[in-house]
């Protein structure tokens, strides 16, 4: 067996049985399924979706020649009001997809690397005849396996829950759910590279830090922050186009959860919604963004000096 899939059996053992792990998972699982409750109680009550159900049932009564408008959103056996109120559902369970992943991610790739330097047991693995490309690569595999692990539950879960409410089998979530699979990658790795470099808690605060400007990246809040009161100016514009672009990421993976005629009959809702993209170049940057820091993370540990 290759010395670094030995190293990825055992790193995702030992993620598997942590704490960190487990308790994650649950939060994230009862999160889910409250805020799919929730979503869709407030969803299936609210008249602004039955105003967007109607227009788009005659829109598509025009088209194809189907009758039968709605006339309350409270007619949740209506195929039409059915897709629109799992529509965003999918929505919600992919946005607790990506907070809970990217916590997680976070967590354990700081988990599996810190404790080994701490302990000094990295000295171990280097004296075996195993590259240190090899651990690296190994350490890396082991968590991507355990966030595998965590997407297949979430889908599972939210599954489980469109077919509570009487939904059918909804595979546009496995595409969507695969693209936010590569924000996990990308802090993964960064949080990896921070931890073979500096101490757990500055690493673990530093990636957080990136997570969150870098979600929000563009919007009115953290400009306003940067430039009027640090008196950054334009400067924030360029560290934010080059922080890992998750908005990007997003809006491609709605276009899978958004069918063509939701996204023309909600481009009025709310703004998020207005820029929503089908074109896979919204991934260029950050999966150049993936490529580099894995190639810094592989450099980094090469050239490490372990003391």
């Amino acid at each position: 067996m290759p010395g670094f899939i030995t190293v990825a059996k055992f790193s995702l053992a030992e993620i598997v049985r942590g704490r960190v792990f487990k308790t994650i998972m649950i939060i994230a699982l009862i999160v889910n399924f409250l805020v799919c409750f929730m979503g869709y109680w407030t969803v299936s009550r609210s008249p602004l979706s039955g105003e967007i159900i109607k227009e788009q049932k005659r829109e598509l009564s025009h088209m194809d020649g189907i009758g039968g408008i709605p006339s309350d959103i409270s007619e949740l056996t209506d195929p039409m009001v059915l897709s629109y109120i799992t529509t965003f559902l999918k929505w919600f369970a992919y946005s607790v997809y990506i907070f809970f992943g990217n916590m997680l991610v976070i967590f354990i790739a700081i988990g599996i690397m810190a404790p080994e330097l701490e302990r000094r047991s990295i000295y171990t693995l280097i004296s075996k005849p195993l590259s240190r490309t090899g651990i690296i690569s190994g350490k890396l595999l082991g968590v991507m396996i355990c966030l595998l692990i965590y997407a297949l539950i979430m889908i599972l879960s939210a599954q489980f829950f469109f077919l509570i409410v009487g939904a059918k089998f909804q595979p546009s979530i496995f595409p969507a759910f695969a693209i936010g699979f590569i924000n996990f990658l990308i802090f993964g790795a960064l949080a990896m590279f921070l931890a073979v470099n500096f101490r757990p808690i500055p690493s673990a605060v530093v990636s957080m830090m990136i997570l969150w400007v870098s979600t929000f990246a563009g919007t009115f809040t953290i400009k306003t922050i940067g430039q009027e009161i640090f008196k950054f100016g334009k400067w924030v514009d360029y560290v934010l186009l080059i922080l890992p672009q998750q908005k990007n990421i997003g809006f491609y993976a709605l276009s899978f959860i958004f069918d063509k005629y939701q996204k023309s009959m909600i481009a009025e809702a709310p703004d998020m919604l207005k820029f929503i993209s089908d074109s896979p170049r919204e991934l260029i940057q950050p999966l150049i963004w993936l490529g580099c820091i894995l190639v810094i993370n592989f450099l980094s540990f090469y050239k490490k000096e372990f003391d």
